[in-house]
């Protein structure tokens, strides 16, 4: 089959594509495979083929030099970094790298082993660790003196000590938590735990993402994290959620399951409690039952045992490293957001809150439905959707006039909750059951009702409006319309010469936004919301404060749409104008 030099040059260029040439198609895929071989054959380097016939030299070598009894560290390296290659005499050398961070002195000396042992290979893995393929039984003690000289931890590959983690916040833009440095936290509890050797410690792995995306493999982890944002007293902590029973395996492959939420301060001595608990339930099982299998079974109970104990927050001036992320000396906050981590934050709030909501009815039911929790509830539920008006109220009052202004009044919310305000007013623990009960049905189904609106959410944090609303809001709308239908031609010219002048006046003179004062992501919300009353082209000023609020909102807005004509500081604040 003939290629032309035109579809030779696409396929060269990269581009994926279906090449079909209408004299030769019959010819099969075959004729396209060989002849695109021939094209490419030279111009692409192929990949060193695997060695099979090696040389004998190592077949019958014994390990030399084996670990004396004090020379605990070898040992190790001989039980959890060694593993026989196919070739009989040659040994693959797993070399753990924490957090896959491998220096340029670090890189440049590992390279440099080739000189040493002859032929080798280095392989990365998917565990962010390299192997050194083709190394000589013989050779198994130089190569761990060479490797000690050049790493400060190397042992321990795929154990429960090697963590995965991506980079979280560290470096990217989407990135919540600081997933690297809650691994070394991890790494540090366990490696005290006194685990070396036990079933849990070989048998099991972690994985962590910063955030909901899965660059850290946790869908596939034994022991699985990713983070999430919560508010603990009207400030941002970081938790991750749990997750159990991954795990990669072909066919076998199966996803992990959720089973809770944590304070990231917490998670280094949640994981080694349940690590601990897990040894003590493998130690009751027959050794033909894996850990694997006990995790599967047992796992979930025993961490929903424990998990109470690592939920609470205390108080911020009881203990404010929990406002702090693992690594930083800072207040947690969204610094560095950029439209995805600020849509992010604001989304974990929501989601804070309407877990919390349903926590509260929950224990308003256990206690013969008391009033108090169940106003906390619908007060949750209520603050929940505020925020992506821009809104965080703090009492229970002032939520309730926000929301009314806010859902019930503008069509959002359906009307038959408005009078929701009044009636647990009227409630009190001397009211009979059954109005307590009937007020906690109603908390109940306004909170499925806050949840439904949620997912009708779109991602610029609009809702859809019900077809019917309030009388008073119908006769304005039909007000409006009687008014827009007696409006001649000539009414319909004159309006939109008076537009023309007032969009004139709006590109000369902008609206202002002031959001000094106001927290990140509920100020991103805010500039949302007043955005919405815009016309397309007008100008808008937002006054924001210097540090995370001018360096996210900005980046947002961008990401949004909207274009940035200028940066500006003034004294303590920043002015920000942007086209509509």
């Amino acid at each position: 089959m003939a290629l032309s030099r035109t579809e030779i040059t696409g396929i060269e260029g990269g581009r994926l594509g279906m090449f079909l040439i209408p004299d030769e198609v019959t010819r099969g895929i075959e004729d396209y495979r060989r002849a695109l071989g021939e094209y490419l054959d030279g111009r692409i380097p192929k990949a060193p083929a695997e060695k099979e016939e090696l040389s004998e030299v190592g077949i019958n070598s014994p390990f030399v030099d084996e670990p004396a009894d004090n020379d605990e560290r070898y040992r190790h390296f001989l039980t959890y970094n060694v593993k026989e290659q196919k070739q009989k005499g040659y040994m693959i050398v797993k070399v753990r790298i924490p957090g896959g961070d491998l220096s340029a002195d670090q890189a440049e000396a590992l390279a440099g082993l080739e000189e040493d042992f002859t032929g080798v290979e280095f392989r990365t893995t998917q565990n962010q660790n390299i192997c050194i393929c083709h190394i000589k039984r013989d050779e198994l003690r130089r190569l761990f003196n060479s490797l000690d000289k050049i790493f400060d931890y190397f042992l321990f590959p795929e154990t429960v000590l090697d963590t995965v983690a991506c980079k979280g916040a560290l470096t990217c833009n989407l990135g919540l938590c600081n997933s690297p440095g809650l691994a070394r936290a991890i790494e540090g509890e366990l490696s005290q735990a006194e685990l070396t050797g036990k079933e849990v410690f070989d048998g099991l792995d972690i994985k962590i993402n910063g955030c909901p995306n899965s660059c850290g493999q946790h869908p596939v982890g034994s022991i699985a994290l990713h983070g999430v944002v919560r508010r603990v007293e009207r400030k941002p902590v970081p938790f991750y959620k749990i997750f159990l029973g991954g795990r990669k395996r072909g066919e076998n492959s199966r996803l992990a399951e959720e089973v809770g939420v944590i304070p990231a301060r917490s998670v280094p001595l949640f994981i080694k409690d349940f690590l601990n608990k897990l040894e003590s339930a493998a130690s009751e099982e027959p050794p033909t039952v894996g850990v694997d299998q006990i995790l599967r079974e047992k796992g979930r109970v025993i961490a929903l045992d424990i998990l109470n104990d690592y939920s609470h927050v205390p108080p911020y001036r009881e203990a404010p490293e929990y406002y702090r992320d693992w690594g930083s000396t800072e207040d947690f906050s969204l610094e560095g957001v950029s439209k995805g981590e600020c849509g992010a934050g604001i989304i974990d709030m929501i989601e804070s809150d309407l877990t919390e909501a349903e926590i509260a009815l929950k224990e308003a039911e256990k206690e013969g439905f008391n009033a108090i929790l169940i106003r906390r509830s619908v007060f949750l539920a209520q603050r929940a959707l505020l925020v992506v008006r821009g809104c965080d109220p703090e009492t229970e009052e002032e939520a309730f006039r926000i929301f009314r202004k806010e859902f019930f009044d503008s069509g959002i919310a359906d009307p038959l909750y408005s009078w929701l305000e009044d009636h647990l007013n009227e409630i009190g623990e001397k009211i009979p059951h059954d109005i307590k009960e009937e007020a906690f049905s109603l908390g109940k189904a306004f909170l499925i009702h806050i949840k439904r609106l949620y997912k009708q959410m779109d991602s610029s944090f609009n809702f859809r409006r019900r077809m019917k609303t309030g009388k008073g809001l119908e006769r304005k709308n039909q007000s409006s319309r009687m008014l827009q239908d007696k409006r001649g031609e000539d009414e319909s010219v004159k309006s939109t010469e008076i537009q023309s002048r007032t969009n004139k006046k709006a590109f000369e003179q902008p609206r202002l936004l002031d959001l000094k004062g106001t927290p990140c992501p509920l100020n991103y919300a805010k500039a949302k919301v007043f955005i919405e009353t815009l016309n397309p082209g007008d100008l808008l000023e937002i006054l924001l404060d210097d540090g995370e609020p001018i360096r996210n909102v900005p980046r947002s807005l961008e990401n949004d749409g909207y274009n940035i004509l200028r940066k500006e500081k003034r004294g303590k604040y920043y002015s920000l104008l942007i086209k509509v």
